[in-house]
């Protein structure tokens, strides 16, 4: 098998490149909106999906879209901000549960309209539904190839009939 070719080498450059300044730039309007950090809406609307709003940490670190490190430390602002608890695990008294709390769920759907607005701003006007759905079904292949998504998937969101989670 050769290596990449150079229009294959230049996909993954510019994929890398966009994943980094989306981040950027959402974290940046996200801040200037005065609304949940992107890694605390990821963390939330995990929690969110699962049945009872809980998950183990260790679980909890697996499913998060955004980057693993430091998770402790923010469940631990979470907490102090009321919107996570932490709960000992019913059957292994060293595991904890994150559990997501009515606070932490209003925040979530609180800060949605923002979160819509600029990743349609910054993503979504920038491409058709077209190219929306071969990119998505690009994407797919190459994480089902890395194991799978950790995340929620196709799941819809509560409250909201065909849209994707949030």
């Amino acid at each position: 098998m050769d290596g990449l070719n150079e229009v294959k080498q230049e996909a993954f450059r510019s994929l890398l490149t966009v994943h980094a300044r989306l981040i950027e730039r959402l974290d940046r309007d996200f801040a200037a909106a005065n609304v949940l950090p992107l890694s605390w809406y990821d963390v939330l609307v995990t929690l969110e999906y699962e049945e009872h709003g809980a998950l183990r940490m260790s679980e909890l670190a697996e499913r998060v879209l955004l980057s693993r490190s430091g998770l402790t430390r923010l469940v631990d602002r979470l907490v102090e901000q009321g919107y996570v608890e932490r709960k000992q695990c019913p059957s292994d008294r060293r595991g904890q549960h994150a559990v997501l709390t009515p606070a932490g769920q209003k925040a979530r759907e609180d800060a949605w309209p923002i979160y819509n607005q600029k990743i349609q701003e910054v993503f979504g006007s920038k491409i058709t539904d077209e190219e929306a759905s071969a990119l998505t079904g690009i994407l797919q292949r190459v994480i089902e190839s890395t194991g799978g998504f950790r995340g929620h998937g196709n799941a819809t969101c509560p409250g909201r009939t065909s849209e994707p989670c949030r």
